[in-house]
Protein backbone atom coordinates (compact mmCIF):
# COMPACT_ATOMS: atom_id res chain seq x y z
CA UNK A 1 0.00 0.00 0.00
CA UNK A 2 2.94 2.07 0.98
CA UNK A 3 4.27 1.68 -2.43
CA UNK A 4 1.09 2.77 -4.06
CA UNK A 5 0.35 6.06 -1.89
CA UNK A 6 3.96 7.12 -2.94
CA UNK A 7 3.12 7.20 -6.50
CA UNK A 8 0.00 9.08 -5.83
CA UNK A 9 -2.04 6.13 -6.84
CA UNK A 10 -5.51 5.07 -4.49
CA UNK A 11 -8.46 3.27 -4.40
CA UNK A 12 -11.43 3.01 -1.33
CA UNK A 13 -14.73 0.51 -1.35
CA UNK A 14 -14.63 -2.59 -2.23
CA UNK A 15 -11.84 -4.63 -4.33
CA UNK A 16 -12.89 -7.61 -6.21
CA UNK A 17 -11.04 -10.33 -7.04
CA UNK A 18 -12.34 -12.33 -10.15
CA UNK A 19 -11.01 -15.89 -10.75
CA UNK A 20 -10.94 -16.77 -14.74
CA UNK A 21 -10.68 -20.18 -16.49
CA UNK A 22 -9.71 -20.99 -19.57
CA UNK A 23 -9.92 -24.04 -21.94
CA UNK A 24 -7.59 -24.24 -24.71
CA UNK A 25 -8.72 -22.24 -27.63
CA UNK A 26 -11.12 -19.97 -25.64
CA UNK A 27 -11.34 -16.30 -26.31
CA UNK A 28 -12.93 -13.48 -25.14
CA UNK A 29 -14.84 -10.74 -27.17
CA UNK A 30 -13.78 -7.14 -27.53
CA UNK A 31 -14.72 -5.67 -24.71
CA UNK A 32 -14.72 -2.70 -22.42
CA UNK A 33 -14.92 -2.88 -18.22
CA UNK A 34 -16.64 -0.50 -16.14
CA UNK A 35 -13.52 -1.07 -13.86
CA UNK A 36 -9.77 -0.57 -13.44
CA UNK A 37 -8.51 -3.73 -13.64
CA UNK A 38 -4.96 -5.44 -12.95
CA UNK A 39 -4.39 -9.32 -14.13
CA UNK A 40 -1.92 -11.52 -12.40
CA UNK A 41 -1.42 -14.51 -14.80
CA UNK A 42 -1.67 -17.92 -12.81
CA UNK A 43 -0.73 -20.78 -15.34
CA UNK A 44 -1.17 -21.58 -18.65
CA UNK A 45 -0.61 -19.21 -21.48
CA UNK A 46 -3.07 -16.57 -22.29
CA UNK A 47 -2.78 -13.64 -25.05
CA UNK A 48 -3.68 -10.16 -23.58
CA UNK A 49 -4.81 -7.71 -26.87
CA UNK A 50 -5.08 -3.80 -26.34
CA UNK A 51 -5.57 -1.05 -28.58
CA UNK A 52 -2.67 1.29 -29.13
CA UNK A 53 -4.75 4.44 -29.68
CA UNK A 54 -8.09 3.15 -27.34
CA UNK A 55 -10.48 6.42 -28.41
CA UNK A 56 -10.10 6.16 -31.68
CA UNK A 57 -11.50 2.88 -31.44
CA UNK A 58 -13.92 3.44 -28.57
CA UNK A 59 -14.59 6.99 -28.53
CA UNK A 60 -16.37 8.74 -25.66
CA UNK A 61 -20.12 7.81 -26.84
CA UNK A 62 -19.24 4.02 -27.36
CA UNK A 63 -18.09 4.08 -23.15
CA UNK A 64 -21.53 6.29 -22.63
CA UNK A 65 -23.93 4.27 -24.05
CA UNK A 66 -22.35 0.99 -22.12
CA UNK A 67 -22.14 2.71 -19.23
CA UNK A 68 -25.48 4.15 -18.98
CA UNK A 69 -27.49 2.09 -21.54
CA UNK A 70 -25.86 -1.05 -20.59
CA UNK A 71 -24.96 -1.73 -24.47
CA UNK A 72 -21.80 -4.01 -25.28
CA UNK A 73 -18.88 -2.23 -27.20
CA UNK A 74 -18.56 -4.07 -30.18
CA UNK A 75 -14.74 -4.62 -32.40
CA UNK A 76 -14.96 -1.90 -34.49
CA UNK A 77 -14.00 -3.02 -38.49
CA UNK A 78 -10.85 -2.33 -39.76
CA UNK A 79 -8.31 -3.32 -36.66
CA UNK A 80 -5.05 -4.44 -37.94
CA UNK A 81 -2.56 -5.87 -36.19
CA UNK A 82 -0.40 -2.98 -36.56
CA UNK A 83 -3.48 -1.52 -34.42
CA UNK A 84 -3.15 -3.26 -31.40
CA UNK A 85 -0.46 -4.51 -29.26
CA UNK A 86 -0.55 -8.10 -27.97
CA UNK A 87 1.34 -9.87 -25.00
CA UNK A 88 1.69 -13.74 -23.97
CA UNK A 89 1.45 -13.52 -20.48
CA UNK A 90 3.22 -16.70 -19.07
CA UNK A 91 3.08 -17.06 -15.33
CA UNK A 92 3.58 -13.97 -12.62
CA UNK A 93 2.59 -11.44 -15.47
CA UNK A 94 0.53 -8.55 -14.42
CA UNK A 95 -1.00 -6.77 -16.72
CA UNK A 96 -3.53 -3.34 -15.88
CA UNK A 97 -6.62 -2.44 -17.31
CA UNK A 98 -7.72 0.90 -17.25
CA UNK A 99 -11.26 1.54 -16.94
CA UNK A 100 -13.18 1.51 -19.90
CA UNK A 101 -9.75 0.23 -22.51
CA UNK A 102 -11.03 -2.02 -25.35
CA UNK A 103 -9.39 -5.47 -24.93
CA UNK A 104 -9.30 -8.50 -25.82
CA UNK A 105 -8.04 -12.35 -24.56
CA UNK A 106 -7.03 -15.67 -26.18
CA UNK A 107 -5.95 -18.68 -24.52
CA UNK A 108 -3.39 -21.08 -25.67
CA UNK A 109 -3.98 -23.52 -23.17
CA UNK A 110 -5.83 -24.32 -20.25
CA UNK A 111 -4.75 -21.30 -18.12
CA UNK A 112 -5.88 -19.22 -14.85
CA UNK A 113 -6.04 -15.46 -14.28
CA UNK A 114 -6.80 -13.72 -11.18
CA UNK A 115 -8.17 -9.89 -11.72
CA UNK A 116 -8.67 -7.21 -8.98
CA UNK A 117 -11.33 -4.92 -10.30
CA UNK A 118 -11.13 -1.92 -8.15
CA UNK A 119 -14.55 0.18 -7.66
CA UNK A 120 -13.14 3.38 -6.79
CA UNK A 121 -9.64 4.07 -7.90
CA UNK A 122 -7.94 7.19 -8.58
CA UNK A 123 -4.65 8.37 -9.97
CA UNK A 124 -4.03 11.90 -8.26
Amino acid sequence: EHLWRENDLDWTGPLWPILFISGSGAATNYHIDPTPNLTVHLFGSKRFHSLKQPDRWCPQSVKDAYLNDKKLAVRPEGIREEDYLAHDNAPGDIVWIPRLSPHWVDAGSLSATVTFAFRQFRFE
